[in-house]
């Protein structure tokens, strides 16, 4: 899409990135992409804080009715806990970074770490609602570390 448009009967020219700006079309497809995901990394960011939270609440609320279980269960809740809240700090903090390149990579290997040795447990023992939180983690990192790229060097020669 270089060039000039030329409108029949008018004559007239118009420089395609000028028509383009009008409709809201970028001729680079991931200058449109960085922003969405940056706005994608922060609404994961604030989800997984947020569910950080409720699983902390909800597996302490269990605890303090039903008893405390074995010291395993335990130590797997605060895993998934400090999971969910490790990796929703990094996806906000990759929202905002200039580079955001490296938070999301570390962000989706946290969120990694646990979604994916519980998925097929989760899959299939558990209620739907259970696994379907984890499965859109794992999801959407994948999607973000495919969308994100890498910054190009501004100087000569690196």
């Amino acid at each position: 899409m270089t060039g000039e448009a030329i409108f029949p009967r008018s004559h007239v020219r118009i420089p395609m990135r000028h028509l383009l700006a009008t409709v809201g079309v970028s001729r680079y497809p991931t200058e449109d992409m960085k922003g969405a995901a940056r706005r994608l990394c922060l609404g994961l960011g604030v989800a997984m804080l947020l569910g950080g939270v409720a699983h902390t609440i909800g597996v302490g609320h269990l605890y303090v009715t039903k008893g405390w279980p074995d010291l395993n269960r335990i130590l797997l809740d605060v895993w998934i806990a400090e999971a969910q809240l490790a990796g929703g700090f990094l996806f906000i903090k990759a929202s905002r970074s200039d580079d955001p390149r490296p938070w999301s990579v570390g962000a989706a290997a946290i969120v990694w770490s646990y979604t994916i040795p519980f998925l097929p447990v989760l899959v299939h023992r558990a209620p739907v609602v259970f696994w379907v939180a984890p499965t859109l983690y794992s999801l959407v990192s994948a999607w973000l570390l495919v969308t994100i790229r890498w910054p190009r060097s501004t100087t000569a020669g690196t």
